[in-house]
């Protein structure tokens, strides 16, 4: 066998392992998701949060360049 063979058996493998233990504790009763719904939600709304924290610092840094740059545009293309 080929080293490319070998690593889609071991893919496959990993797969069907994963597929079989996550049938095995749902159909045992267990619960595949989180246990808390509002931690989970309080979990995305921190990091939702924390890119629009970076969105606005990242907009306001661009804000001036493309102002500076309008002007500059703006006073290159003006006829006399």
């Amino acid at each position: 066998m080929t080293r490319r063979t070998i690593g889609y058996v071991v893919m496959a493998s990993l797969i069907l392992a994963t597929v079989i233990s996550l049938g095995a504790t749902i159909a045992l009763g267990g619960s595949a998701a989180q246990g808390d719904p509002t931690a989970e939600q309080q979990t995305l709304d921190a990091a939702i949060n924390q890119l629009f924290t970076q969105t606005a610092a990242a907009q306001s840094q661009v804000g001036g360049t493309l102002t500076v740059e309008a002007g500059l545009q703006s006073a290159l293309t003006a006829t006399w």
